[in-house]
């Protein structure tokens, strides 16, 4: 079984040891300030002025000593051009178990996460320690490769052993000293964000190297420190990183006395600030109208966004058990298909209760009143029920789109396995020559809809869609319907391959809209509720 490298390095986060950060302010005797973006080129030889130190230009984020930014807080706040601001606290302080046992069988962690059987990425993915600092001087890491130091490191004492302590769970070399570390070819790259003798992490520290190892590109960040209280500047530097491709692991739990903790694994994101900051991105690069239009368009991509992952949430909430991808293997036709099926999530305890979650940047639901899914977009979907069912694994599709999620049930395995058959038959078919086969014009002809319409271009409620007969290969076979349907394979076809799919949606398709305000502003009260809805031919349903 494969195992995601990352989960294992979570757990041993998780392990270490974290202490709260004392009451007391930090002995720096600074202050963070924050500019707000508007104001940060305005306001730079202010602040710098004052004997403020620009430490991650990224955020706008300043440390200023204490007499100084007395002044310039009210008067940043006065004009309009203060974020945030905030003493430069410890963000928490470490402590140190004896890691010394330099033998593999007495690493009872490698057990709890099965790193036996992980099959890890290739070598040189890196892992980056925001810790206090790597003693590269110690036999594990003396003369490993791909090892690689951001700051200046200090390993005296008592903090530089918590961050070699982390660095060797990670990636201690298979040398026949010490520890073997679950990722040994990892390109290690080290930040010592500890001051004093070492076990006190101040926040400006941490967020230079979360933000260090973010722009040297993507990988893993580890945070194994913790404490009692939340940081803006390092929630908002791990947003910048994760929105560069990199995945933040930190620790969580508590200090090892039972008391909790607050740290990076606690900064639950604020999703409408997140996604509204990416939106901002995607509309100065141009991509979106401009001036007023511009402006709503952005508003309802992020109220979209928004609605489209808190459903999500809820959803991995509901399902917090990540269950193992399962094999799909099948005979028929004289073909296999041979796949596997993932991610699945159980609720605890009930691993036979699988559900198949996908997120789907399409809208599903066709009809806001009636509640009626965009079987179209339902293809994919069930094709997937379809494999698992017929090779033993009824499990329930989840599908969360733009607009609503879209629960579906599996179908019994006999009539999966037959339905299966026939797509695989008509696949094989196809490879031979093309099919009479245009999938929202079949679904329209079989539920009753306008099919000359939807291949022609001459249907389009709610905004429509382009006709489906001006994709290329449909042209210049089939120009139009009527040549589509001439022979009538179009109609025989159309029941072989999309009539069992109608015919079960009718009745075990179950669609829950989205609470977005552009949903709630046309569906009504009723249409708010999770109900069993009948199909549609989805014709003119935008496709966003």
């Amino acid at each position: 079984m494969r195992i995601s490298l990352l989960g294992a390095v979570a757990v041993l986060a998780a392990g270490l040891t974290v202490l709260p950060a004392p009451e007391a302010e930090s002995s720096s005797g600074s202050t963070l300030v924050e500019l707000r973006p508007a104001g940060r080129c305005a306001e730079a030889v202010f602040v710098t002025g004052a004997g403020g130190t620009l430490v991650a230009p990224s955020l706008g984020l300043y440390l200023v000593p204490n007499a100084a930014a007395a002044q310039v807080v009210p008067a940043l706040r006065a004009r309009g051009s203060l974020r945030y601001s905030a003493p430069n606290r410890p963000a928490g302080t470490l402590a140190v178990k004896d890691f010394s046992d330099p033998l593999v069988p007495t690493e009872w962690w490698r057990a709890v996460v099965g790193v036996d059987t992980l099959t890890p990425p290739p070598a040189g993915r890196a892992v980056t320690i925001v810790d206090s600092g790597i003693d590269v001087s110690h036999p594990e890491f003396l003369g490993r490769e791909n090892t690689e130091t951001l700051n200046a490191q200090e390993p005296a004492g008592f903090g530089g052993e918590h961050g070699t302590s982390v660095a060797s769970l990670v990636a201690a070399p298979a040398n026949g000293l010490g520890l073997v570390g679950i990722y040994p070819e990892a390109l290690l790259r080290s930040w010592d964000a500890a001051n004093g003798e070492g076990t006190e992490l101040v926040t400006t520290e941490i967020v230079q190297g979360i933000l260090a190892a973010a722009n040297n590109g993507p990988g893993v960040i580890n945070l194994s420190l913790g404490s009692d209280r939340k940081e803006l500047p390092i929630e908002q530097a791990i947003y910048e990183a994760v929105s560069k491709g990199t995945l933040i692991v930190a620790a969580s739990g508590n200090d090892g006395a039972g008391h909790c903790v607050q740290g990076p694994a606690f900064a639950a994101p604020d999703l409408r600030s997140v996604i509204t900051a990416q939106v901002a991105r995607v509309q100065r690069a141009g991509r979106l109208p401009m001036a007023e239009s511009g402006r709503r368009a952005a508003q309802d991509l992020a109220d979209t966004g928004v609605a489209l992952f808190d459903a999500r949430c809820d959803l991995q909430a509901l399902y917090p058990v990540q269950a193992p991808r399962q094999p799909l293997r099948f005979d028929a036709a004289g073909l296999q298909l041979d796949d596997w099926l993932t991610p699945l999530r159980c609720a605890p305890g009930a691993p036979a209760e699988g559900v198949w979650l996908q997120l789907s940047p399409s809208r599903l639901c066709d009809d806001l009143v009636k509640l009626k899914p965009r079987c179209d977009a339902l293809i994919p979907t069930w094709i997937a029920l379809l494999a698992a069912a017929a090779c033993g694994l009824p499990v329930r599709a989840v599908l969360v789109g733009r607009d609503a999620t879209v629960t579906l049930d599996a179908p019994p395995q006999a009539d999966a396995a037959a339905a299966l058959q026939t797509l695989m038959q008509a696949w094989r078919d196809g490879m031979v020559s093309p099919l009479p086969l245009a999938a929202r014009t079949a679904l329209a002809l079989l539920a009753g809809g306008d099919p000359v319409g939807v291949y022609e271009g001459r249907s389009f409620p709610r905004g429509g869609q382009p006709a489906e007969g001006d994709e290329p290969c449909l042209a210049r076979l089939y120009p139009d319907f009527e040549s589509l349907a001439a022979d009538g394979r179009f109609g025989a076809a159309a029941e072989a391959l999309f009539g069992p799919m109608l015919r079960w949606i009718d009745g075990h398709a179950t669609v829950r809209l989205h609470a977005a305000p552009a949903i709630a502003a046309i569906a009504t009260p009723a249409a708010t509720a999770t109900t069993h809805a009948a199909p549609s031919t989805a014709a003119g349903a935008d496709h966003g």
